[in-house]
């Protein structure tokens, strides 16, 4: 789920797409809103449903957000393929981490639950790490054959975690997701409310977090018309 090599260069995707400079920018906020949106959903889901059916179907909607990039033709269709990207945040954000911890206290081995999420998370960052140069080697040229070389290999890959998990024994529940993700949404908004300064401290943080992440978003297609090449950027 993590390999994602179309990351490595998604606004530099975008722009060979027609995406002006601002539809980059704004494109990246369908995904943001999608996450917040379907979070406490999801978490419903994952202690009503199953933590297994919900990482499927967060798979599901991976191998979806693939195929309608494969397949993007201007702004919505990128859009939609972000709302599903969304929708994979938010269904593995927490489910995945309740599941390592509800299976190691089926195992009576919960005083190790923290050592294995540390290596899940640092596997993750792993991938990441090596996919950004695999990435841009395979689409240094940038051209279209290239592009969906890429997206292909980001398809089979969550093809693959897709099949894994349907092999994944659900362990019995003990950490109630819902219950807690809505707790911290209904205390966030309790302490906004009664702290003023609390909330001008939120919103500057926000506003310099969205310049930030604006400049982000089109960091890839800046850098390289400074004359920096796809490789180096990798």
């Amino acid at each position: 789920m993590s390999i994602k090599l179309v990351h490595s260069l998604l606004s530099l995707f975008y722009a060979a797409n027609g995406l002006s400079d601002r539809e980059i920018v704004w494109v990246t906020l369908f995904w943001a809103v999608a996450t917040l949106l379907f979070e406490i959903p999801s978490s419903y889901m994952a202690d009503r449903w199953g933590r297994k059916k919900t990482l499927i179907f967060g798979a599901f909607f991976g191998v979806a957000q693939w195929i309608m990039l494969l397949q993007a033709e201007g702004f919505w269709w990128i859009a939609a393929s972000m709302c599903c990207l969304g929708i994979v945040s938010a269904s593995f954000s927490g489910t995945d981490i309740a599941l390592i911890y509800d299976s190691k206290r089926e195992l009576d081995e919960e005083d190790d639950s923290l050592k294995s999420m540390g290596h899940y998370a640092s596997a993750i960052n792993f991938f990441k790490m090596f996919s950004a140069f695999i990435g841009v080697y395979l689409a240094r040229d940038l051209t279209t054959a290239q592009f969906d070389t890429i997206i292909w290999v980001d398809i089979v890959a969550t093809s693959i975690a897709l099949v894994l998990l349907l092999f994944v024994t659900e362990p019995n529940h003990h950490m109630d997701l819902e219950k807690k993700e809505a707790g911290v949404f209904v205390d966030a908004v309790r302490l906004l409310q009664s702290n003023p300064q609390l909330q001008r401290t939120i919103l500057n943080r926000v506003l310099v977090i969205l310049v930030s992440y604006a400049t982000w978003s089109y960091s890839h297609v800046f850098f390289t018309s400074l004359g920096i090449t796809v490789i180096t950027l990798g």
